[in-house]
């Protein structure tokens, strides 16, 4: 009876000890993940927007101060968040990233951020230099000489956005002196030899307005 009982409480107690060694190593390898995960998060970038770069109580919420061009930043979370700007005929793309800040996270967009603080802002390969709109949709006639449609648009940042990366229509055009887009390919006209000539006014006669145009004097 004693050997028994003895055999029990020897498994028993080497059944404990297994457990424990385990429930340590569960322990380190919790503590391992933790620690990974929390250095993954933690990353350093530099303000590269020359004005400096707004940030706010939350992704599109109210601005509460300004990053100083060149300032070093500490980002601790990625929101997975994305934002267009359009600057200046280019559109910026980035996400909403959280940032520490005096003990408190704050949000700035990520598109005015790099982790070389000498690096040019990243920006679309084109620019729009006109955008048609109306109740059809948007035209957007770009730097490279494309033109882009969609089709029962609004006027908007997100379909404006899209339309920098979406099939072109198949049509190039060029600007002449006077300030007319001169459009190759166009078939919804019946013109004749030579390119459909379009003049675009910001303003009609009758003051409609159907018409953006950004620097069109600019050579291509």
């Amino acid at each position: 009876m004693k050997k028994t009982i003895f055999i029990i409480y020897f498994i028993s107690l080497c059944s404990c000890t297994t457990d424990n060694k385990k429930n340590r190593n569960n322990g380190r390898e919790n503590l391992k993940n933790i620690i990974e995960k929390t250095e993954q998060r933690i990353d350093y970038t530099y303000v590269i927007a020359k004005s400096g770069l707004n940030y706010r109580t939350e992704p599109n919420g109210d601005v509460i101060g300004k990053f100083k061009f060149g300032n070093k930043l500490n980002i601790i979370m990625n929101t997975g968040i994305t934002k267009y700007i359009y600057d200046n005929g280019y559109i910026i793309k980035g996400e909403w990233l959280g940032i520490e800040s005096q003990n408190d996270t704050v949000y700035t967009f990520g598109g005015y951020l790099s982790k070389d603080k000498d690096i040019n802002i990243y920006k679309s390969k084109k620019r729009l230099r006109y955008l048609y709109y109306s109740n059809g949709g948007l035209i957007g006639y770009f730097s490279d000489g494309t033109i882009t449609g969609c089709a029962r648009c609004d006027p908007d940042m997100s379909n404006i956005s899209s339309m920098y990366t979406s099939q072109t229509t198949g049509r190039t055009y060029t600007v002449n002196d006077r300030g007319e887009i001169l459009e190759e390919n166009n078939y919804s006209y019946d013109y004749g030899d030579g390119p459909t000539i379009i003049k675009p006014i910001e303003v009609d006669e009758y003051g409609a307005r159907e018409w953006g145009i950004i620097n069109y004097k600019e050579v291509f």
